[in-house]
This record gives C-alpha cells, structure tokens and sequence, in this order.
C-alpha cells in the first residue's frame, strides 16, 4: 500500500500513513502491517505514522505506542460513532458505545505522550450538521486536538468552514440540511 501511495501521488516520501480504523482487539491482530509501517518510516519511505480509530481503547493504547507519531480519532459532541470495549466480571470483552468524554480522555493520554492527534467526524458523519456551529465549536475547542478533519461533499461546505474560521458567519447560522438523506 505504501509503495502503490508513493507511485500514485508521484512521491518520494509520504508525511503521514495511517492503519485505517483500528478496532478493539485488532492491535494484536495486525503487528503485521504495523512492523511493515515502522520499516517504511525506518527508510525514510514514510515520515510519520499511526492510526485511525472510533474506540477509545484503541485511542487510549496508541499512546503506549513508543514509534506511533499520530493519531485519527473520531471526536464529535454527541458522542456519535464512539465504541469501546472493557472487560465483564466474568473476564468477556464487552463492546459499547462510548462518549465524547471517554475519547477525550484517550486523546488527553496521546497528547500528554506526546502523540499528534488529528480528529475526525466532528458532524458525526453528517448526523449533526444541523447544530454546525455547536459540532466545530466543541472539537476546535479541545486544546489537546492539534488538527480536525472536516470531510466536503460542496464547495459551499468550504466556503461555510471558511466563514466559520474567520468568524464572519453568523452566529444563528446553520446549512440548509432539508434536502439531506
């Protein structure tokens, strides 16, 4: 994947690569494509590495990660998207939905090791576009986040971020989402 990433986009180096949605239990499963990511960045084939993920366990674990640089954590108000998993009484693994609070928590564990964390889905894959301002505000609020990503499908959706960023937008301005599935 990495040597397809580099040829693709006509590189020598790649900043960031990522193991795409790491879940509860796969770390283990995957030190296969972890080494490969460790040896890329040894070569210099790659500068950064890490992973994305919606639970906080993972989040929370990719801190204890000596080479891990980043981290992609899904991180919204609502909460929306947030798994985690924790042990019964009985010794089985439960998997539940979490909080923002939760992933905070795992990303204040990042960040105080000193892991670039750099979000995702702060309008909960769409769900809260309706309270635009209120999903921005909370996560480029969070002062242990260092970047959010905000996914477009329109340019206006750019042009809105843009007024956001530079405070010329409104303060009672939500998008029109009444034609949203």
């Amino acid at each position: 994947a990495i040597e397809d990433a580099l040829r693709q986009l006509h590189l020598d180096t790649i900043d960031i690569f990522l193991m795409h949605e790491v879940r509860s239990g796969q770390l283990e499963e995957r030190t296969g494509a972890w080494q490969a990511l460790c040896d890329a960045k040894k070569q210099g084939l790659v500068k950064a590495i890490g992973l994305s993920t919606h639970h906080t366990d993972i989040a929370a674990s990719a801190a204890e990660i000596p080479e891990l640089d980043v981290v992609f954590p899904l991180l919204n108000y609502a909460g929306l998207g947030i798994r985690t998993s924790e042990m019964s009484a009985d010794g089985t693994v439960i998997q539940r939905f979490a909080s923002a609070e939760e992933m905070m928590d795992s990303i204040r564990l990042c960040h105080a090791a000193g892991k670039g964390v750099f979000t995702m889905k702060a309008f909960g894959g769409g769900s809260l576009t309706a309270d635009y301002q209120k999903a921005l505000n909370y996560v480029f609020s969070q002062p242990e986040v260092d970047s959010v990503m905000i996914g477009f499908t329109r340019k206006s959706e750019v042009d809105d971020l843009l007024s956001w960023l530079n405070r010329t937008m409104s303060a009672d301005y939500n998008p029109d989402i009444s034609s949203k599935r």
